[in-house]
């Protein structure tokens, strides 16, 4: 396969170099940019875009049908890829520029057009980001793992440095998203404008894109890891292995504790972010929690 480099080999492993080990951990970082834009989108939608938060919270909550449902379409789609740069970097490359794009149009909801016309853009806008961009990104970077190495040591450190860099970039995104707010407002003193909001998610699209590039140019999937796990993989038909996926218990229990997990930390960034804007009156507050919450998950996880 064209693209694909085999490296030195250790007891039949391929070795990998640091550089690919940051370069895999980069993506860990678009990992925490991509999730934490949702911490503040409700609170946009109602006091920026001015839109009914029963309407909103319907349609977020229609939405996650149709990412369960693209999740296991993409995940397909990045397994019958073959490319001259592998099955999963590409898409990571060819997500960076979507991806940055459509967080942006999530954030710039025109107020000059009629309520109806705009809560059908938040709908399809919302949908292009998460069930599409933002699911593509993170299978393709979650399979990049895989593909990258097979040695049980390695897949460990390159997991744990992905989940470090990404513990520590949901702090610094915690502790500046507001105060970038409020440098960027064109109302002082009023974090909740247009303008600001605009910056601040073209400041973290722009960091998307080269992360999601940094991932593709730094990281390589070895000939040798990808060969042997999916020849025989590709005789097998979709409606087989969807079939495996439900009969597995494990993943049943899995896939509903994840829905789980992400529902209750959906209403808990919610609710915080309602809570320090209408309770304590200091949307700032917000960043301190975050903060707090994100230094202790990082000391609970060394």
């Amino acid at each position: 396969m064209q693209g694909l480099s085999v490296e030195d080999k250790n007891n039949g492993n391929t070795t990998i170099g640091w550089s690919e080990k940051l370069g895999y951990g980069f993506g860990g970082i678009t990992m925490a940019l991509t999730i934490s834009l949702g911490n503040y989108l409700t609170v946009y939608m109602t006091n920026v875009a001015f839109l009914d938060i029963a309407v909103i919270s319907t349609i977020l909550a229609v939405s996650r049908i149709f990412d369960g449902i693209s999740d296991i379409l993409v995940g397909n789609l990045i397994d019958k890829t073959n490319t001259v740069h592998g099955k999963a970097r590409v898409w990571i490359r060819r997500m960076s520029v979507p991806l940055a794009v459509s967080a942006f149009l999530l954030y710039f909801v025109p107020k000059v057009w009629p309520d109806g016309v705009r809560y059908v853009y938040v709908f399809l806008i919302y949908n292009l980001f998460t069930s599409v961009f933002a699911t593509f990104f993170i299978i393709s970077h979650n399979s990049l793992l895989t593909l990258i190495t097979s040695d049980g040591k390695t897949l460990r450190q390159l997991s744990g440095m992905a989940a470090f860099f990404q513990r520590i970039a949901f702090v610094v995104v915690s502790a500046v998203f507001v105060k970038l707010l409020m440098v960027f407002t064109d109302e002082p003193g009023n974090p909740m404008t247009q303008q600001g909001f605009s910056w601040v998610i073209v400041i973290i699209g722009g960091l998307m894109v080269v992360l999601c590039l940094a991932e593709f140019y730094l990281t390589k999937e070895h000939e040798d890891v990808v060969t042997g796990r999916t020849e025989a993989d590709h005789k097998v038909g979709f409606g087989v292995h969807l079939k495996q996926l439900f009969a597995n218990k494990y993943w049943v229990l899995m896939l509903v504790a994840s829905l789980l997990v992400y529902s209750g930390t959906s209403c808990f960034d919610g609710t915080m972010s309602y809570y320090t804007l209408y309770v304590l009156e200091d949307f700032e507050a917000m960043s301190f929690f975050h903060l707090v919450i994100g230094i202790s998950a990082i000391a609970t996880a060394a």
